[in-house]
């Protein structure tokens, strides 16, 4: 027996089925691969559409002071409450339906499901009017650790922030009674933590595999026996290690940062740094370029590193750092492992591919197999959009397929309103 009740709000029937004995065969399992795939993209799509929906309902509940009569201080803690969120997951979501107000075009992919939170979310923190048609047709093409990396090297960062830093570094250790060992913990501004990891990350890749299994231990083990190696033996054979930042050329011209917009100027905001995974505040980046090495990229007119064309198979150093700072991850969909080899997508001998951006993308070792000896093929524009294609014929991009009509139409039935993908939000 089932039960159906109506949603105050909607009137749309909601069933409550009984839990009694065992629950019956999902009706996936008897579809193919290829259909199952599709229904994920299909749900996933619909998701988005009802988060972007849900935002414009959340951006009038704040407006209207709904959350007042509930008794709660803000809307975030109201939202947190009403849909057993996470204090920090309601606080993004009341932050990104304000900031999608004024950014109709991005607004526009993130409800019609080609975009999902996690790709929308780190770019509102950056986004503007004059900037939002152009990233509305580049976000889908990102992963979400793409779009957090964008958002790493252009959102503001408050002039205070480097001294912030400093002030919590701190470094602490304990005994463990029970297994005789140490455990650490503590805290590293950006630049000094990078220069650690990059310091333990090296030794780690020097152990290489087990001599006698072939196989290489975890990497958090080769870490720590990295860390015991500094403390007791020479700091790294040969040389140091290399910890980079990279900085747009703007940030390299006289009086650059009396010019700066944003928080301390007039002019153009200038990018931060990026070191690592995180940003470097621009005095901060000034500060290191009092004494270091500079490298420069040449880049074309489309803003994109050109390389070094048809000379050499080797990516050089500093091509090798712009492809691992650009993708940040293996590119292969839905990967994030370390980026272990620079593949060229046109073979340098066989298709007489150049040693350019445009032709070089990152992957991690089990992918980079997966390419040569598994025959998989890489298409597109390494420097935009890449397509993988298995043997079978089966493609995989990094942007997710259009709502189906009929997708769409469940999704409004499911939220009681008519869905919309154009025009700006409620004023």
């Amino acid at each position: 027996m089932t039960d159906t009740l109506s949603t105050p709000s909607t009137g749309w029937p909601v069933a409550i089925e009984p839990v009694l004995g065992p629950p019956e065969p999902s009706p996936y399992v008897a579809l193919s691969p290829a259909a199952r795939t599709d229904v994920v993209e299909q749900l996933t799509g619909a998701i988005a559409a009802l988060q972007a929906e849900l935002g414009r309902v959340v951006v009038a509940v704040d407006r209207a002071g709904d959350h007042l009569a509930d008794g709660a201080t803000d809307v975030a803690a109201w939202l947190a409450w009403r849909t057993g969120a996470t204090r920090r997951h309601a606080r993004e979501t009341v932050r990104v339906a304000h900031a999608l107000e004024h950014l109709p075009a991005l607004r526009t992919v993130f409800a019609s499901g080609e975009v999902a939170f996690d790709q929308v979310r780190p770019v509102t923190a950056f986004a503007t009017p004059a900037t939002d048609d152009d990233l509305a047709h580049e976000l889908p093409g990102w992963s979400a650790g793409q779009a957090e990396a964008v958002a790493r090297r252009l959102t503001p960062r408050p002039d205070d922030e480097p001294g912030t830093a400093r002030a919590r570094r701190s470094f602490h250790w304990r005994p463990d009674q029970k297994s005789g060992g140490f455990h650490y913990r503590g805290f590293l501004p950006t630049e000094a933590g990078e220069a650690v990891n990059a310091a333990l990350s090296a030794l780690a890749e020097q152990a290489g595999p087990d001599a006698a299994t072939g196989l290489w231990e975890p990497f958090g083990a080769r870490c720590a026996d990295a860390l015991h190696d500094l403390a007791v033996g020479d700091r790294l054979p040969g040389q140091a290690a290399l910890a980079v930042l990279h900085v747009e050329s703007g940030l390299l011209a006289p009086g650059a940062e009396a010019a700066a917009g944003g928080l301390g100027g007039d002019g153009p905001l200038l990018a931060n740094g990026v070191l690592g995974p995180l940003a470097v505040h621009r005095r901060t980046v000034l500060r290191y370029l009092c004494d270091c090495d500079v490298e420069h990229a040449v880049e074309g007119p489309n803003g994109t590193t050109i390389g070094i064309g048809r000379r050499t198979r080797t990516v050089p150093d500093w091509l090798r750092r712009h492809i691992e700072a650009r993708d940040g991850t293996c590119r292969f969909p839905g990967c994030e492992r370390p980026i272990r080899h620079v593949h060229h997508n046109r073979h340098w001998t066989r298709d007489r591919g150049p040693t350019d951006s445009h032709n070089l993308d990152g992957l991690c070792w089990a992918h980079h197999h997966l390419v040569h000896e598994g025959r998989w093929e890489v298409t597109g524009d390494a420097d935009g959009e890449l397509t993988f294609t298995s043997p079978h014929g089966r493609r995989l991009t990094s942007r997710r397929p259009p709502l189906r009509p009929t997708t769409r139409a469940a999704a409004a039935r499911i939220s009681g309103t008519t869905l919309t993908v154009a025009g700006p939000g409620p004023p």
